[in-house]
């Protein structure tokens, strides 16, 4: 569940920033992956790699780690966690559309 509100968090926060930044999307697919490990008898998250992706086309790619990249930062919720977390953001570069 914990994974789940952290995905949603940030796909939200990379839907924003896209937004300000003039991207058109047709959605954007976040998982997050947590790192559990025991410590002294109690489990902990000690990390978080968040998979995020959009189609676009490849002369947004900048523009997109950038938005990954700032939405990673502005999540409230991963901001709480105080968790390292680390960003695998992938462009699927669109193919043109032939008439």
């Amino acid at each position: 569940m914990l994974a789940a509100a952290v995905a949603a968090c940030v796909s939200l926060m990379v839907a924003q920033e896209m937004a300000k930044n003039h991207l058109k999307y047709d959605h954007v697919k976040t998982e997050a992956v947590l790192t559990l490990q025991e410590k002294a008898g109690h489990w902990d998250v000690t990390e978080i790699v968040l998979h995020i992706s959009s189609p676009l086309p490849d002369r947004d790619a900048e523009k997109f780690q950038k938005c990954a990249k700032a939405a990673k930062s502005r999540c409230p919720i991963s901001r709480a966690l105080k968790v390292p977390i680390k960003l695998v953001a992938k462009l699927e570069v669109e193919q043109p559309a032939f008439a």
